[in-house]
């Protein structure tokens, strides 16, 4: 299930809360990775290679629960050529 096309969800609203979020968490790995986690299923790929960028190798169990199995943190890399 794609939450922007089967639910109706705004990317671009979703984004602003994302943001604001980072905002007022900046060390929160959590808020990253799942903001992350909603770019690349909204196919910002600008925004998830500027992420992923942020998230490096901090990457850890908890965080890839960020990705549903269907588009993991691999499959978004894939998608963004994030080597």
């Amino acid at each position: 299930m794609n939450v922007f096309r089967d639910m109706g969800a705004s990317w671009p609203r979703m984004k602003a809360g994302f943001e604001s979020l980072n905002e007022s968490y900046p060390g929160s790995l959590w808020n990253l990775v799942n903001f992350a986690s909603f770019a690349c299923r909204a196919g910002d790929v600008t925004t998830y290679r500027r992420l992923r960028t942020e998230v490096g190798d901090r990457v850890n169990i908890y965080a890839t629960r960020a990705f549903p199995s269907n588009v993991s943190l691999d499959v978004c890399d894939r998608r963004a050529g994030v080597s």
